[in-house]
């Protein structure tokens, strides 16, 4: 099974460069119906929760906010997931897999309907043998982004610097006070 924690970290990054905030279920599922959104060549698929136990809602239905299921058996995608830590931490861990009710993945960013619950899981197909380009361009794709946002960080950061190298530097040591100014 291939690790795809990096997919996650990636899909973190862009909902976080978007202002995305860590408050409840719902805001972990944003990661969760991506991440399983994107691997959905790969037969990715959405757990679907009963109303007692705990999930996100997303119209009117509840899903798992940590949990995508695939072929090969069941990921947990998020450590801490939602309340009360909302770490979120992206992670790719099996953890088998139970009766519960599957969902294809809906797209969150193209505003498409949510499609209607599978009521009996589908039978397991082994995926191909090979590269999933899809999966991978999608990948690079969150991380370039993230790049973008460091780099965006570190040019404000530079020009703070430069702004304030400008101005001067005053400060105090050994109970004397020094002013440095540029030329």
């Amino acid at each position: 099974m291939i690790d795809r924690t990096d997919l996650v970290v990636g899909v973190k990054a862009m909902l976080i460069a978007r202002g995305q905030r860590w408050e409840t279920n719902e805001d972990a599922a944003q990661i969760t119906w991506r991440v399983a959104w994107a691997l959905r060549g790969e037969g990715a698929q959405l757990v679907v929760k009963p109303p007692a136990q705990n999930g996100a809602v997303y119209q009117g239905v509840k899903y798992s906010h940590d949990v995508i299921a695939l072929p090969s058996g069941w990921i947990d995608c998020l450590g801490s997931a939602g309340p009360p830590d909302n770490g979120n931490v992206p992670a790719w861990n099996p953890t088998g897999s139970s009766g519960a009710p599957l969902a294809p993945p809906f797209d969150l960013d193209a505003g498409v309907a949510l499609p209607p619950v599978v009521v009996d899981p589908p039978p397991i197909v082994t995926p191909p043998d090979g590269f999933d380009l899809g999966g991978a361009i999608m990948a690079l794709h969150f991380q370039v982004q993230l790049l973008d946002d460091k780099v965006e960080a570190q040019a404000l950061v530079l020009a703070d610097l430069q702004a304030r190298q400008r101005r001067g530097v005053r400060g105090s040591l050994f109970g004397y006070t020094i002013t440095l100014t540029p030329p």
